[in-house]
């Protein structure tokens, strides 16, 4: 990933996304919910992006899991996407995902916790070059 994208900690297009983690290694769980953000004090990096769902699925998945990653399955239309992390421990951390369906695409991502580790430019890297 590109410093400054690792610096905000996530890289997107419109169709998809990558979010840093707060730890360099260990586990994490995971939790999707489908609805708006649920504001919890143990959230530590919490960021929004627009997220456009054109084929109705969802592929969720680490650096480790491929090929056996989740799948959502939702409605074709434009989310606001937020993961929300917490630190377990030293070696696990939650990450929940929170898919909000919009009438109207949102434009832009925005950090809403920013942890110690992100330096994020600004404006915020919106686009994302295919590797």
């Amino acid at each position: 990933m590109d410093r400054a994208l690792f610096n905000q900690g996530f890289a997107r297009r419109a169709s998809a996304v990558n979010f840093g983690t707060l730890l360099e290694f260990g586990e994490a769980d995971l939790a999707v919910h489908v609805g708006p953000y649920d504001e919890k004090s143990e959230h530590k990096r919490v960021i929004e992006v627009p997220l456009e769902v054109v084929s109705g699925r969802v592929e969720i998945s680490g650096p480790e899991e491929q090929p056996n990653q989740s799948v959502v399955e939702l409605p074709v239309g434009s989310y606001r996407l937020v993961a929300a992390q917490t630190v377990k421990d030293e070696n696990r951390e939650a990450v929940e995902l929170y898919f909000q369906r919009l009438a109207q695409a949102l434009t832009s991502s925005r950090i809403i916790v920013a942890d110690e580790g992100l330096r994020p430019p600004s404006p915020l890297l919106e686009n994302a070059e295919v590797a």
